[in-house]
């Protein structure tokens, strides 16, 4: 397929509708507005993301598309975070229900934008469990950098808990694009 700048536009507007759908569920979950950022959308298979400091949740969808998309906070974040989901502060964070609360956060997020693009495009995916991703290493885990065609994000910003998060897609196939209307 080839990639011109109607197609671009679509996509990016695909994965815009998606994040709306996205902030407004964490609207809901955390009391707070949302504010997003104009999504990007890249396809070129180079670069890699820095993930130090970070705390994300990870979720590969296989199908058509298929890829992954992981949604990704500063780790200082993390307790003013799981404070807004559960309405109430826990001091020391016990790991399991971090874990658990974050792995909710991104599987409603990831899910929002997927499922948004996925409907949009009369795509099907099945979707993996939700896992937690440490920046430790610096960048971004890129499994499949090779095969990846297309790369999109955006930025949520919660304006009452002063907390912002970055929503990465990755996709490895081209399929899906071909059901894209421009």
């Amino acid at each position: 397929m080839t990639i011109t700048p109607q197609t671009v536009d679509s996509i990016t507007e695909l994965v815009n509708i998606g994040a709306g759908k996205a902030a407004n569920a964490m609207n809901q979950l955390l009391g707070s507005h949302v504010k997003l950022s104009i999504p990007w959308v890249d396809f070129k298979n180079t670069g890699y993301f820095d993930l130090r400091n970070m705390t994300g949740i990870q979720m590969r969808f296989n199908g058509e598309p298929r890829g992954y998309a992981q949604l990704l906070f500063k780790n200082s974040d993390i307790p003013d975070l799981i404070q807004g989901m559960l309405g109430f502060s826990l001091g020391e964070i016990d790991n399991s229900l971090k874990d658990s609360a974050l792995s909710e956060m991104g599987n409603i997020v990831i899910n929002a934008i997927v499922g948004s693009i996925c409907n949009m495009t009369s795509s099907q995916v099945i979707y993996d469990v939700p896992e937690i991703v440490m920046g430790d290493t610096g960048i971004s885990r890129f499994d499949d950098v090779e095969k990846t065609v297309m790369k999109a994000g955006t930025e949520f910003v919660f304006e009452k808990l002063d907390i912002s998060a970055i929503m990465l897609l990755f996709v490895f196939d081209s399929s899906f694009l071909d059901r894209v209307q421009i």
